[in-house]
């Protein structure tokens, strides 16, 4: 993180404008509601987004809501690895019996979307055990694969793959 200042050079409308973009990202809703009056806010807001002054408090109130709330990129990718990473089998015991939560790391807590106790028979009885639900996983493993460039936007490999390679020598 930077220790730059707010910069003092900016009207309050673009400060403004740079509080409401953060909420969200998105230029042309900040512009809007910053309180613009234009026949293509889209247009306006883009160009905003282009100057110097304007990114860089924009940078500066990022940094500053990162510090006050703790979260970073780093601590979201960390967060999504969590999910992608966990193996059901974490889950149960060596019996094959569903852990207890106070068994469960705080990872793995956090990877759950659900927990919660079913009643089955056994024998004659009947038993309280625990079921439970993970996270997508193949939808944070996308997630991974996107933000380290795995795939391109059309979703086809960056590379080419290993077979066309062989092909291509041998031709």
């Amino acid at each position: 993180m930077s220790n730059k200042k707010p910069n003092k050079k900016l009207s309050p409308k673009h400060k403004q404008f740079c509080k409401e973009y953060i909420i969200d990202l998105n230029a042309t809703q900040a512009y809007i509601r910053t309180g613009y009056a234009s026949k293509n806010p889209h247009k306006t807001a883009s160009i905003l987004l282009t100057k110097q002054d304007i990114q860089a408090e924009i940078q500066v109130q990022l940094e500053a809501r990162a510090k006050r709330t703790h979260i970073t990129a780093d601590r979201v990718i960390q967060e999504i690895a969590n999910i992608a990473l966990i193996k059901e089998s974490e889950f149960y015991n060596e019996d094959g019996s569903v852990k207890y939560l106070s068994q469960l790391t705080p990872e793995q807590r956090a990877s759950l979307t659900s927990y919660q106790f079913k009643t089955v028979k056994v024998g004659d009885d009947y038993e309280e055990v625990p079921v439970f639900r993970v996270q997508d996983k193949m939808k944070a493993l996308e997630m991974l694969g996107k933000h380290f460039g795995i795939f391109e936007k059309d979703n086809s490999q960056s590379k080419p793959d290993a077979v066309t390679t062989i092909v291509r020598v041998y031709e």
